[in-house]
C-alpha cells in the first residue's frame, strides 16, 4: 500500500493528526468489519459527522454512506437535544458546500421541527453563527402555513430510496445519495394541486 518514496513507506507508519484518535480508530475498524462504533462517549450525531468528514477526506465511499445513515438516525432521534445545534454547525464547518449529504438532512430535520427548535437558545445561536445553514433553511420556511402544499414523492434512480418533499427549486438533490433531481422518478402527488409547470 505504501510503496512510494514517502516517509510513511520507510517508517511503516501513517500519522493522522487532524482527527480525534477515536474517529481514526473507528475508521480502521470499519476497514475490517464495514461497521463502526462510537466508543468515546461523544454524542452520536457529532461522532457520525466526524466519521463522515474523515470518509470524505480519504475518499472512503462505503464509510461515507454508513456514517450518513447513522447521522440521519441520530438526528432523527436527537433533534430536540442540545447536541443538535452543535452537530448542525459541525456539518456546515466540516463539509464542503457542494456536499449536500449531511447538510440536507440537517435542514430537513430543522424544517420539520422548527416550531420546537426556534425556542431553544442553541438553535437560535446556530442560525446566527452559521449563515450557510440559515440560507439553506429559510427558503423552506418562507411559505410555511401559506395554504395547501404540493408534496411530491419520488424514487431515486441511483439509490432507490423514496424521497418526499416540496421541490420548488430547479435543482434538487436526493437526501440519501446526493444525486441531482433528474435521477429521481416521480411517483405521485399529495396535498393540493400541482404547481403550474
Amino acid at each position: 500500500m505504501l510503496n512510494g518514496n514517502w516517509k510513511e513507506s520507510s517508517e511503516g507508519n501513517v500519522e493522522i493528526k487532524d482527527f480525534d484518535p477515536g474517529v481514526v480508530d473507528a475508521m480502521l475498524r470499519f476497514f475490517y468489519s464495514f461497521e463502526y462504533d462510537n466508543t468515546q462517549g461523544t454524542p452520536p450525531m457529532i461522532f457520525d459527522a466526524h466519521m463522515y468528514q474523515i470518509a470524505d477526506k480519504y475518499d472512503i465511499a462505503a464509510l461515507k454512506t454508513e456514517s450518513k445513515k447513522k447521522f440521519e438516525l441520530s438526528i432523527a432521534n436527537g433533534w430536540a437535544t442540545d447536541d443538535f445545534p452543535v452537530a448542525a454547525n459541525l456539518v456546515y464547518v466540516l463539509t464542503p458546500s457542494k456536499d449536500r449529504g449531511l447538510r440536507d438532512l440537517v435542514v430537513e430535520i430543522a424544517r420539520k421541527n422548527i416550531d420546537q427548535l426556534v425556542s431553544k437558545d442553541g438553535f437560535r445561536e446556530l442560525t446566527r453563527e452559521t449563515p450557510d445553514f440559515s440560507a439553506d433553511l429559510i427558503p423552506f420556511l418562507c411559505d410555511k402555513g401559506s395554504g395547501p402544499r404540493f408534496v411530491q414523492t419520488y424514487t431515486c434512480q441511483s439509490c432507490y430510496q423514496v424521497v418526499q418533499g416540496e421541490f420548488a427549486a430547479k435543482v434538487q438533490f436526493c437526501p440519501f445519495c446526493s444525486q441531482r433531481l433528474p435521477n429521481l422518478r416521480r411517483q405521485n402527488s399529495l396535498f393540493g394541486s400541482p404547481p403550474p409547470q
